[in-house]
C-alpha cells in the first residue's frame, strides 16, 4: 500500500491507507521552516514514500543543532531532494556568521544548481573536491549507487568528529556506512541513520528500550568559532593584537596565537639560521607551541597572518608549510593584516607579494587606501570583498598606550629623568635606497644628538635592518655592526632592539627618522614627527 506524507495544519503525518502516524508538531517549528517543508515535500514524488519520515526528522535536526557551519552532502539522489534539504538547512543556518558551503553529488558533471546557489554539483562521491576534511555534517542520500568505498570516502571528512546523516532504503548502504564508521552509527528509522562523531551528544528516548533509536540532547552548545593568529616577528605583533584581543574576549570563539619560526637569508638566497620569537610576545598573550598543533586537523574558521611574501622575500622566510598557498588549504578564510601603516602612500609594488592574491581578505586602513589597493591589484578584476577597510590594529594599539604599561630598565629611566626624548627610526627601504649615504647620515645624526645634552635619543632600527644588510647590502653589514657597537659602548643614548615598539612610542616626545609607518603612528599618538633627509650630512 502506498505511503505518503501529509499535513493537517498542525502536524505533519505519515499515512498508509486510513492509518496516520504523527511525525512532527508544526506548532513548534518556525513558520518559514513549516512553509519550506510544505513547499518541497510534494515535489519529491516517489521519493516521499521511502524518505518522507526521514525528511521530517532532518527538519527536526535542523532545529536541534544550534550551529552547523558547513554541510557536505554526498551520494547521488534526485535533485529535488537536494533542493529540499538545501532549503531547509540554508533557512536554518544562513544567518550564522560562519561560511555556508555545500557540495552535492547529483549524478552529472560539475555545474551550478540555479535553485541552490550555494551548491556545487559533482558527478559522484569520488569527484568530491579534496580535501573534504573539516566539514561538520555529511548528509548521504542514496539512489542505489552508494557503496562501502563511497561511504569510506565520505566519512573521511569526519576525522575531527562531527555528524553523518544517511537517508537510504537499502540495508546494504546501512551496512557499508556502519562498516566505514566502525560501528558508531545509529538507525533512527528504517530509512534514516545517524552516525555519532566524537563531538556528538546522544541520549536514549525516554521509556524506550530500543537501542537503535536515539534522540538528540536539546540544544547542544554551538561549536566555537576557531581563529588562529600566526605572527613570526614579535615586533610586528601589534598589527594583530587588537583583533586577537577581541577574539579572546568573545565566549563563542577559540583564539590561538601560534608564533611560527622564521629564517634569515644569505645574499644567495640560502637560509642562514632559523629563529623563533614566541617567547618575546607581550606578557598575557597565551602562546601555543607551533610543534604541538596540527592546523590541518584543527581546520580553523580563519587564519590571520602578517607575512604575505611566501618565497618572495629576499631577507627572511617562514617554513613553506606557512606560505599563504598552503594555509589557504587548511582554513575557511585566510586574512592578511599588513604589518605597516601606509599614511596613504600606496604604490604598485606594495601589492605584488603572493599573499595579496591568495588571502580571502586584506584588512586596510580606510576607504581611500582600499581604492588605491584595488587600483594596483595585479590580477584584475578585484574579487568582491577582497579589501576590508576596517582600520589598522597598529593604530588601535598606539591610541591606548600608556607609559605606566611599559616599565623601563633602570639605566633607561636614569637617562630619561627630566629630559625630552626623540624616537629615531631607521628603516629597510631607506637603507636600500640610500646605500651611499646611509652610514654617513647615521653617524652624523648620532653625533648631533650626542652634542645636544638636554635631549635623549631613543634609537630603534627596524627589527630586520641588520638581516637585510647581510642579505642585500653585505658590503655595509660589518661596518654597520661596528658602528652600532662603538656608539652603544658610550652609553649616552637608548638603543632599542626589543619587540616593544609601543614602549618607545609611549615614552618619547617626538619623532625623527625615516619616512614610514612610525611617522603615522607617532602622529596618531599626538606627537610631532619629522622625516630625515639623507642628502644632509657632513660626510662621516
Amino acid at each position: 500500500m502506498a505511503i505518503s506524507a501529509g499535513f493537517d495544519g498542525q502536524q505533519f503525518y505519515y499515512q498508509s491507507g486510513v492509518t496516520r502516524k504523527p511525525l512532527l508538531d508544526a506548532t513548534k517549528l518556525p513558520k518559514e521552516l513549516t512553509e519550506a517543508i510544505l513547499r518541497h515535500l510534494p515535489a519529491l514524488g516517489t521519493d516521499a514514500e521511502a524518505m518522507g519520515e526521514s525528511l521530517i526528522l532532518l527538519s527536526t535536526m535542523a532545529l536541534t543543532f544550534e550551529h552547523v557551519p558547513q554541510v557536505l552532502f554526498v551520494g547521488t539522489g534526485g535533485r529535488s531532494l537536494f533542493s529540499h534539504l538545501a532549503s531547509l538547512l540554508r533557512m536554518r543556518f544562513s544567518a550564522q556568521a560562519r561560511e555556508w558551503r555545500m557540495v552535492l553529488a547529483a549524478g552529472r558533471p560539475t555545474a551550478r544548481e540555479h535553485s541552490v546557489p550555494e551548491a556545487l554539483i559533482c558527478d559522484s562521491v569520488a569527484a568530491l573536491p579534496a580535501p573534504v576534511a573539516g566539514y561538520d555534517v555529511i548528509i548521504v542520500i542514496d539512489d542505489g549507487t552508494f557503496d562501502a568505498a563511497a561511504a569510506e570516502h565520505a566519512l573521511a571528512a569526519l576525522r575531527l568528529g562531527g555528524h553523518v546523516f544517511c537517508l537510504t532504503a537499502r540495508q546494504s548502504v546501512l551496512t557499508a556506512v556502519t562498516s566505514a564508521a566502525h560501528g558508531a552509527i545509529y538507525p533512527v528509522t528504517e530509512h534514516f541513520v545517524f552516525f555519532a562523531g566524537k563531538t556528538s551528544k546522544l541520549r536514549p528516548k525516554h521509556g524506550k528500550q530500543d537501542s537503535h533509536r536515539v534522540a538528540f540532547s536539546p540544544l547542544p552548545p554551538a561549536p566555537l568559532r576557531t581563529l588562529v593568529f600566526l605572527p613570526y616577528k614579535a615586533a610586528m605583533w601589534d598589527c594583530l593584537e587588537s583583533i586577537w584581543r577581541a577574539a579572546a574576549a568573545d565566549p563563542s570563539t577559540r583564539a590561538y596565537v601560534v608564533p611560527i619560526p622564521f629564517a634569515e637569508k644569505n645574499p644567495d638566497g640560502t637560509v642562514r639560521d632559523w629563529q623563533y620569537e614566541g617567547g618575546r610576545l607581550p606578557k598575557g598573550v597565551p602562546v601555543v607551541d607551533w610543534r604541538e598543533i596540527d592546523l590541518a586537523a584543527l581546520h580553523p574558521d580563519a587564519v590571520f597572518i602578517h607575512n604575505p611574501f611566501d618565497d618572495c622575500n629576499n631577507v627572511t622566510t617562514v617554513d613553506a608549510r606557512y606560505y599563504t598557498t598552503e594555509l589557504k588549504k587548511i582554513t575557511r578564510k585566510l586574512i592578511y593584516v599588513p604589518y605597516y601603516a601606509t599614511g596613504g602612500w600606496i604604490y604598485p609594488e606594495l601589492v605584488t607579494p603572493p599573499g595579496y592574491q591568495t588571502a580571502d581578505h586584506v584588512i586596510v586602513e580606510n576607504d581611500a587606501d582600499r581604492a588605491k589597493f584595488e587600483q594596483f591589484y595585479p590580477a584584475p578584476p578585484v574579487p568582491p570583498g577582497k579589501f576590508w577597510a576596517l582600520g589598522s590594529p597598529k593604530f588601535d594599539k598606539v591610541r591606548t598606550d600608556r607609559r605606566e604599561d611599559y616599565p623601563l630598565p633602570e639605566a633607561w629611566a636614569q637617562l630619561l629623568a627630566g629630559k625630552k626624548a626623540v624616537l629615531y627610526n631607521t628603516t629597510l627601504v631607506a637603507a636600500l635606497q640610500n646605500t651611499v649615504h646611509f652610514l654617513p647620515k647615521l653617524q652624523w645624526v648620532l653625533e648631533q644628538f650626542r652634542a645636544a645634552g638636554d635631549i635623549v635619543l631613543w634609537w630603534r632600527p627596524h627589527p630586520l635592518l641588520l638581516p637585510t644588510l647581510h642579505s642585500m647590502r653585505p658590503e655595509l653589514a660589518a661596518v654597520y655592526e661596528q658602528l652600532v657597537a662603538d656608539y652603544r659602548a658610550q652609553g649616552w643614548f637608548i638603543y632599542d632592539d626589543t619587540p616593544d615598539l609601543h614602549r618607545a612610542i609611549a615614552w618619547t616626545d617626538a619623532y625623527y627618522g625615516d619616512y614610514g609607518s612610525m611617522i603615522w603612528l607617532m602622529q596618531a599618538a599626538g606627537k610631532p614627527a619629522l622625516a630625515q633627509n639623507y642628502g644632509i650630512h657632513d660626510g662621516f
